[in-house]
């Protein structure tokens, strides 16, 4: 970043890239361990926890988001890089997004590779994260996540490999950037959500739908509490008619329900009978969410107290594309 002057902010939480020779690696090792550092401008470690990302609490991430805006807040602090296990490093991305909705840069990376070992990715995500922070072309992206040379906004991107170091995607949207040892690349702008929430609403689940469905998890979510469902429909956007009316009679009780496929690229639509039943599709315009992504948006969208026409104004309002109503039978 040309001219810059200030500091970037490294929050520390474990995970795979933790995993050093002698032990869990801080902070301060992550930096140090960077194939590459700018000149000129400090990189701050902090270690926010040690934990495998496979058990990170609602709280820890409440937590975390807190912490993450207290570091933004200072005029002094370019951005924050987040260093995170990538089981659930998507989720921890859409969930910063919606509470933070920064408009300096915050990037999470990790390791598909534990960093003990030969191969170890780490070393290289922390160094493109780090340079993506302090790239003056950046743009106000919002959250992203940088893994293997790979900008990834956190509302488009999913993990899609077990063990691969290309394990995340963008489906059919594609990075939003790259990096190189030499430069970053930003090829488009992702869409974005006005939406900062200070909580996230545990009470919403995910259910995704299967060959004979008759919607009954979805009547156990809305039997145990839940105040919000997303539902992973079939192909195209097909839902059995006994889940629409089951999925109506959650929306009449004032259960929030939303619309996504369970097929992991493509487009999606949705049938007037859903629309009807009070269905909102899962979308920022006419690009669908993942069901993960689409659970804590509306996690954070409930903390921030909006209801279900709030959140449908605050999805179909981003972009002048909207899902399109399916026809025939």
């Amino acid at each position: 970043m040309q001219g810059a002057r200030g500091s970037i902010q490294l929050l520390a939480t474990g995970g795979t890239i933790s995993a050093g020779p002698d032990g869990p690696l801080r902070a301060k090792n992550m930096i140090k361990m960077a194939r590459r550092l700018p000149e000129g401008i400090p990189v701050r470690g902090e270690d926010f926890a040690t934990i495998h990302s496979s058990s990170i609490s609602v709280e820890q991430i409440e937590a975390l988001a807190a912490r993450v805006r207290t570091a933004l807040d200072d005029e002094s602090c370019l951005g924050a890089v987040i260093t995170h296990g990538t089981d659930t490093m998507e989720e921890t991305a859409v969930a910063l997004e919606c509470m933070l909705h920064p408009q300096k840069p915050v990037v999470l990376t990790g390791a598909m590779v534990p960093t003990k070992d030969r191969g170890a990715d780490g070393p290289d995500n922390v160094a493109d994260a780090i340079a993506y922070v302090c790239d003056g072309s950046i743009g106000k992206l919002g959250v992203v996540i940088a893994m293997h040379q790979r900008l990834h906004a956190a509302l488009e991107v999913s993990k899609g490999h077990t063990i691969s170091t290309d394990s995340f995607t963008s489906g059919d949207a594609g990075p939003v950037g790259w990096v190189t040892p030499e430069s970053v690349e930003i090829v488009r702008t992702p869409t974005r959500v006005p939406l900062m929430s200070a909580k996230l609403d545990e009470t919403v689940a995910l259910v995704r739908l299967t060959a004979g469905d008759r919607g009954r998890l979805i009547e156990l979510a809305v039997e145990d509490g839940a105040r919000g469902v997303v539902v992973e429909c079939m192909g195209f956007g097909n839902v059995p008619g006994p889940v629409t009316e089951v999925c109506r009679r959650a929306a009449e009780a004032g259960v929030v329900v939303l619309t996504t496929t369970r097929v992991p690229a493509g487009p999606m639509g949705i049938w007037p009978t859903a629309i009807e039943a009070g269905m909102i599709p899962a979308a920022i315009g006419p690009r669908r969410l993942s069901g993960l992504a689409a659970r804590m948006l509306l996690m954070a969208a409930l903390g921030a107290g909006m209801d279900a026409e709030g959140i449908s104004d605050l999805l179909n309002g981003t972009s002048p594309g909207k899902i399109r109503p399916m026809e025939g039978v």
